[in-house]
């Protein structure tokens, strides 16, 4: 299983309004990001390769 999430809290106005203005986006970048990332996976898996990541937020391997 994969799962992305990005996290932002603005704060005040302006916050909300940088958050707004760049939501659209995210489904492009994640989106590609997430395909690499599957891509990757899968041919490492093809090509008998040991999985290599990181769980991000707690420092663990």
């Amino acid at each position: 299983m994969f799962r992305q999430r990005a996290i932002f809290a603005p704060h005040g106005l302006a916050g909300e309004a940088y958050w707004q203005a760049i939501k659209p986006f995210h489904g492009i970048v994640f989106g590609g990001m997430q395909q690499q990332i599957a891509a990757a996976a899968a041919s490492a898996e093809r090509d008998g390769e040991p999985a290599h990541w990181q769980a991000s937020g707690t420092g663990e391997r």
